[in-house]
């Protein structure tokens, strides 16, 4: 049995297998939008921290294209941004998204999935409140 990949190399893997070119635009030559990099901000935030999602795209081809990014959390589409690349034109394309719910969560963008671990609030405490009050201290 293998070891799990350290999220940097999960990271630097699935960027590498979402570089896939697009499919010919109809009536013309490819316009050939690739994504050439996907970056997570964090794979282990706190519930409600911010996660930043950042795709860059360029334009291989030579007319222009145009690309639907969207970005579903669990299954469900949270955001989505239409590109718009002209030839040769290479964008970075920002996304922030806010995890609430503690536990693993899959984030899918541009064909990649990756896994991110949200931790629990710090000073959040799970399971049963302790008992409160002088009576607590003399038991």
């Amino acid at each position: 049995m293998r070891a799990p990949a350290s999220p940097a190399v999960l990271l630097l893997a699935l960027a590498v297998a979402g570089c896939v070119a697009s499919a010919p635009a109809p009536g013309g030559p490819p316009d050939r939008i690739v994504v050439e990099r996907i970056a997570l901000s964090s794979h282990f935030p706190t519930a409600g921290e911010a996660v930043g999602v950042e795709v860059v795209l360029a334009n291989n081809g030579s007319v222009p294209g145009r690309r639907t990014l969207e970005v579903r959390v669990d299954g469900a589409a949270l955001d989505r941004a239409e590109v718009t690349l002209a030839p040769g034109e290479r964008r970075g394309i920002g996304f922030v998204l806010a995890l609430a719910e503690p536990g693993p969560h899959v984030i899918e963008i541009a064909g990649a999935r990756f896994e991110v671990v949200v931790a629990s609030p710090v000073g959040a405490v799970s399971g049963p409140s302790p008992p409160a009050g002088p009576a607590a201290l003399a038991a």
